[in-house]
């Protein structure tokens, strides 16, 4: 039988503005890993990898507004977003995790210690943030004049702050109206899969961005939400975009490619590992 999923660990409230020790460091850091084995552990005994790549982002979201709570308090005019893959409220072992922090220029400024201190905190315990800090005029502006910015407002989620903040964009059809949208991804495809030979017969295929990978399914997802207002595949078989053989097709196909990327992760994790002890 599949294992069950790790329980979440518990971790305590951070006051407000208190700052993140160097003990507090080293535990949240072991908090991480001790949930990282959990989650290998699981996945070895059989646990879906798309239910536990769903249960390491919301371990991770844990840690994070931990983290946010302790440097910035409540932070009034800032809020703080997951954007891409860790957006979509998955995220595989090892993985980096974009975070994007968005707010008026002079509240920015205001945060930019608190701001630095979160970010360093963040790598100090074991995660790789990939981050960004913008007003709203300036995350419009790189959304208008690159299509890869736009999209990763499209799966974008608030950690802390406004929920709606990013709505005002991602919801103007005057930015990337569906037509240009679709050919702008569409030459951006066929960029990524020029990278990959444009196979997916490869001896080591690139299981997320090669033909057939993860991100032509997430593709399909942004294309039907842009052009159609159906952002799933089961949205896309009620309004005949799909009919549901075809749905469950797909859903097979991303099963079995999230499985193989995720024991992927994990053996790339245990190699980096592997090197850093030696390298000690």
């Amino acid at each position: 039988m599949p294992a069950s999923l790790p329980a979440l660990p518990h971790l305590p409230a951070a006051p407000p503005r208190s700052g993140v020790s160097p003990d507090a460091r080293l535990a949240l850091r072991q908090w991480l890993a001790d949930g990282e084995r959990a989650l290998a552990a699981a996945f070895h005994a059989g646990g879906d990898a798309a239910a536990l790549s769903r249960r390491r982002a919301a371990w991770v979201d844990t840690l994070v507004g931990h983290v946010w709570r302790a440097c910035l308090g409540d932070a009034p005019g800032c809020t703080l977003l997951a954007v891409g893959g860790y957006g979509r409220g998955a995220l595989f072992p090892h993985s980096d995790l974009d975070l994007l922090v968005l707010g008026e220029a002079p509240e920015l400024a205001r945060q930019a210690r608190a701001l630095e201190a979160l970010f360093a905190c963040l790598w100090d315990v074991g995660l790789r943030p990939g981050h960004a800090v913008r007003d709203p005029a300036q995350c419009r502006a790189l959304a208008a004049s690159d299509v890869s910015v736009f999209t990763s407002l499209l799966d974008a989620r608030a950690l802390a702050g406004d929920g709606q903040v990013l709505q005002p964009i991602v919801d103007d059809h005057a930015l990337w109206p569906a037509a240009a949208f679709l050919a702008a991804k569409v030459a951006e495809q066929a960029a990524r899969f020029a990278r990959c030979n444009d196979t997916a017969y490869n001896l080591e295929p690139d299981l997320k961005d090669g033909p057939g990978g993860l991100r032509t399914l997430d593709l399909m997802r942004w294309l039907g939400r842009r052009t159609a207002g159906a952002g799933d595949f089961d949205l896309m078989v009620a309004r005949d975009l799909l009919d549901a053989t075809e749905r469950e097709a797909l859903l097979r196909a991303q099963a079995t490619l999230e499985r193989y990327r995720f024991a992927l992760h994990l053996a790339a994790g245990r190699a980096q590992e592997r090197l850093l002890f030696d390298y000690q």
